[in-house]
């Protein structure tokens, strides 16, 4: 029953679990319109703004790091990955502010429950480990080497590496964005992120 509780969360707004093939479709803007698909610039290296428009982000989320980031912060994130990571899904999910905002590979969801927290937090297959972690125009960007966690399933993920963005405050994720698996996608490279993530 609780499966199928996150299911019908997840489908009403919070896509969460595996992420989607390149191929995969972006979704309709809030207007109607259909974003536009990352194309190659003529060297064949997707540009910010065709990353951004595949992604559907938001222009104020960096796709980078540009220095370095507040330890406090940088520990929130960690800590969420290690307790994730650990099987310990509902101590993660509180590292979460409500309201908050979740993006992977969608529109903007807004998490507005505890509850909603701990289903984003449960239905994400793999743990992670940060690997590194900077900042840019106040999120903290992490990239993380994926794990297998107790009650996931990860699979075939295993050993992936994943990006995100995340703002913190007041101790708590208020903002969560998936990034392209590189800070650079190479020429050729797809540009939506592939396989599970985290």
């Amino acid at each position: 029953m609780r499966r199928v509780a996150v299911a019908l969360f997840l489908a009403a707004g919070l896509a969460a679990g595996c992420g989607g093939a390149a191929t995969s479709a972006p979704r309709p803007s809030a207007d109607g319109a259909a974003p536009a698909r990352a194309r190659a610039t003529p060297s064949g290296t997707p540009t910010d703004a065709q990353i951004r428009a595949a992604l559907q982000l938001p222009a104020r989320v960096p796709l980078r790091a540009t220095g370095a980031a507040p330890a406090g912060q940088v520990h929130v994130v960690r800590a969420w990955l290690v307790e994730l990571s650990s099987g310990e899904v509902a101590r993660a999910a509180r590292r979460f502010a409500v309201p908050s905002r979740f993006q992977n590979f969608t529109s903007v969801a807004l998490i507005r429950s505890r509850r909603q927290a701990l289903a984003v937090s449960d239905s994400l297959p793999c743990g992670a480990r940060m690997t590194t972690a900077g900042g840019a125009s106040g999120f903290v960007v992490y990239e993380a080497r994926l794990t297998e966690r107790p009650g996931g399933a990860c699979g075939a993920g295993v050993g992936g590496v994943v990006r995100g963005a995340v703002r913190v405050r007041g101790g708590r994720m208020q903002e969560w964005y998936r990034l392209p698996d590189r800070s650079s996608p190479r020429r050729g490279e797809a540009v939506i992120p592939q396989g599970p993530v985290i």
